[in-house]
């Protein structure tokens, strides 16, 4: 039996790491599987003689995951140390950017949501944007204002809608469902309320004006976001912590070989 550790990339939830784990047993040779969302690592014990790495890669990647072995040259050359400051790096990296994603959404969530909702609560809006003869203007302005917040947010029907198509649903799908319904039922109204002014028929202009739920669209993805990003500031001081433990921790050893005193990095040190 072999133990062999990999990094795997894409996953977002409890339901995407019992995906990937699921998947990897299935495998003919494998003895036990553990992988770590919080990690995105994973560890499999294997017969090499049935079994192989690439083979496993593929797996993985088959159902829309990343996978790469690791360990093994990073740690010879760099030690636990650089392996562990570079996952804290793209931790960080990946933080900032969450960060711009929510701060862009909620810029232009305040503004859609004040198209949206303004009327319904007696909130002044510009002359073109209100009453029923104007309603189209204003499906259109929310309209513009919601693509962008689809697009920033793009990578939830990526991932999602990936692995729906690979049979394995994650939060993502979910996410990419809920949101997706939205914005199509959206465009489904505006049809309507063009067919309405072509017709001359206002009553169902009112009727869809008020059943567009692109602020919908919008919402969940924001929303979701805010507990992403949550996630992972929480995260990053897990991380910080954990670091300052592997600082506390010896960097060099004094070890006798060939009966002499030497000092090496502790990186270096094997039993024997």
């Amino acid at each position: 039996m072999k133990t062999e550790k990999y990094s795997v990339t894409g996953m977002t939830c409890a339901a995407c790491q019992a995906n990937v784990t699921r998947c990897v047993q299935k495998l003919d040779g494998v003895d036990s599987v553990d992988v770590s969302l919080l990690a995105n690592r994973m560890t499999v014990t294997y017969d090499e003689t049935k079994l192989n790495p690439g083979t496993i890669i593929s797996a993985v990647q088959a159902i829309g995951y990343g996978a790469s072995a690791s360990g093994g040259t990073e740690s010879k050359r760099g030690g636990f140390r650089e392996e562990w400051q570079a996952r804290q790096n793209r931790a960080e990296e990946s933080r900032k950017a969450m960060k711009r994603r929510l701060i862009a959404s909620v810029v232009l969530l305040i503004p859609l949501m004040y198209l949206s909702m303004g009327e319904m609560l007696s909130l002044p809006l510009p002359g073109f944007l209100s009453g029923t003869e104007n309603a189209l203007i204003s499906a259109l302005a929310q309209l513009l204002i919601t693509v962008p917040i689809l697009l920033i947010n793009g990578h939830f029907f990526r991932n999602g809608l990936k692995a729906l198509l690979h049979r394995a649903p994650n939060m993502d799908s979910l996410v990419a469902t809920g949101s997706g319904a939205s914005m199509l039922y959206g465009l489904f109204a505006m049809f309507r309320m063009a067919y309405g002014f072509g017709h001359g028929n206002l009553n169902v202009v009112h009727e869809y004006a008020h059943a567009l739920y692109f602020e919908s669209a919008a919402m969940i993805l924001t929303l979701v976001t805010v507990g992403k990003y949550l996630e992972a500031k929480s995260k990053s001081k897990t991380s910080d912590a954990l670091g300052k433990l592997v600082d506390l921790a010896p960097k060099t050893a004094v070890v006798i070989r060939g009966g002499t005193e030497q000092t090496i990095p502790s990186e270096e040190v094997v039993a024997g």
